[in-house]
């Protein structure tokens, strides 16, 4: 489980499945497992071979799962919201084990194709309804609010005055750079070109390839997108720029080379962080 890292947004749905007549089966009950498909499934077996939900391990593994110090924040135990695990019978030469998981937004819906159409599982347009309603005032108490529109070198001297973990509202610009833009900035760089202004004079925000919602600043920016950027770190800071980035995803050591150099904002909750200003970030 701790080679998931966060790549997929924890806490997430783990689903095992132990066994199986073959390695398709094994990895085709994992996948619905996740999604919670098999919730019914009776927690023991019989003497036919019945599968069965072994809820002693699913305890098991959960409670060890908050033992990696991975999770939504920086040092959380949620890195699961639940585990599953499901024993199938199987040949006396061979025992299967598969492993799946949903993200912690459980995006899945069932569909079924018949001679009358297509049909989707209707589903709610309004889920937040659902947040409790003491959790939607934002607690700006232990909130640093940092003001973008400085010059970078003043807002580095700042965050040298904070803890790693300080909550930080940013109100400013900031540079929203996807792959095809690193990757033309580093052509750039090898050609002998200069670094753009841009790049040194503002937190550049990793960003993928997600469309932009209508009266939005940008997509949903996603943890995959913070690894791809590693490999241009060192020459993009060595010729002054990305100073100060930000992206959502756990800092492999390629890039953690760059920490005393530059400042990493990370933001694990990235369904909350939309928006190109404003946005509070861990």
């Amino acid at each position: 489980m701790r080679s998931l890292g966060t790549a997929a947004c924890p806490p997430y749905h783990i689903a095992f499945v132990v066994g199986g007549l073959s390695a398709d089966q094994a990895l085709k009950v994992a996948k619905l497992a996740s999604t919670k498909y098999y919730d019914t499934l009776p927690t023991s077996g019989n003497e036919l071979g019945q599968a069965f939900r072994d809820t002693a391990l699913e305890t098991i593994l959960l409670n060890a799962s908050r033992e990696f110090g991975i999770g939504a924040q920086f040092g959380g135990k949620y890195f699961a919201h639940d585990i599953r695990v499901i024993r199938l019978p199987r040949h006396g030469g061979s025992c299967p084990i598969a492993m799946a998981l949903s993200c912690s937004a459980d995006r899945n819906i069932k569909a079924k194709i018949n001679k009358r159409g297509i049909w989707l599982e209707k589903l709610e347009h309004n889920p937040g309804k659902f947040i409790p309603e003491s959790l939607r005032v934002e607690n700006s108490a232990q909130t640093v609010q940092l003001d973008l529109n400085r010059p970078l070198r003043e807002i580095l001297h700042n965050l040298s005055t904070l803890p790693v973990g300080t909550r930080l509202s940013l109100n400013g610009p900031i540079v929203v750079a996807r792959d095809i833009a690193h990757a033309k900035i580093k052509e750039r760089l090898d050609n002998g070109e200069p670094m753009p202004d841009y790049m040194k004079n503002h937190i550049v925000y990793y960003a993928g390839p997600a469309k932009t919602p209508e009266k939005q600043a940008c997509g949903s920016l996603g943890p995959t997108t913070g690894g791809r950027m590693d490999g241009y770190v060192d020459a993009f800071q060595a010729a002054g720029g990305s100073l100060i980035m930000a992206f959502e995803r756990q800092p492999q050591p390629a890039s953690d080379r760059g920490l005393p150099q530059a400042w990493r904002l990370q933001s694990w909750q990235h369904w909350r962080r939309r928006r190109a200003s404003g946005a509070a970030v861990r």
